[in-house]
């Protein structure tokens, strides 16, 4: 039997543990997940659709390319309580965009998604974890790019649904996981 995998969640319970090391075990775990998808060539593909008629080798403009394609597609929603849950790329690819869907993602989704489409087209990324607490507890993660040339890119898609003129908070704390190898 042919099974739509739309229509049974993949599900992987893990206790993770607290703190620092819930953050480090989660942050590995997208890490494989987003390096899985880099090769997918569905994920390849919506990365060369979301770059289409972009001029091979501006950096810049196939970040904000990539940018652009999710922020039409995609819509900020936070993980269920207590739980945190990782949608795969591929998957919310297959599942939500590919039906003409708009996935709901928080940050965690939204950056492996980023991760996995730049990274399908060959740029260098990393996962940014990073405070913006005064107790210094990781709450947040972006993806950060660094190009061949010129400075690193922060790729932050939930500043797409903060309110005009809402000031960006200050990190009190950060770390970063490399996807790809020297």
């Amino acid at each position: 039997m042919n099974e739509d995998i739309c229509t049974v969640v993949p599900i992987d319970r893990r206790d993770l543990g607290s703190g620092d090391t819930a953050i480090y075990k989660t942050l590995q775990i997208m890490a494989e997940l987003t390096i899985k998808a880099m090769s997918d060539p569905l994920v390849r593909w919506h990365a060369e659709d979301a770059v289409a008629g972009v001029p091979p080798g501006d950096d810049q403009a196939e970040i904000d390319a990539v940018r652009a394609y999710l922020r039409a597609r995609v819509t900020y929603r936070r993980d269920p309580q207590p739980v945190e849950w990782l949608q795969a790329p591929g998957w919310v690819i297959q599942c939500y965009l590919d039906k003409g869907r708009t996935a709901q993602l928080d940050c965690d989704d939204l950056s492996m998604l980023v991760a996995a489409l730049l990274g399908s087209i060959g740029h260098r990324v990393a996962f940014r974890v990073i405070s913006m607490l005064p107790t210094e507890e990781y709450n947040h993660v972006l993806v950060m790019v660094y190009p061949e040339s010129g400075p690193p890119v922060r790729v932050d898609l939930t500043e797409a649904w903060l309110p005009d003129g809402f000031p960006q908070a200050r990190e009190t704390r950060a770390d970063e996981v490399p996807l790809w190898e020297e």
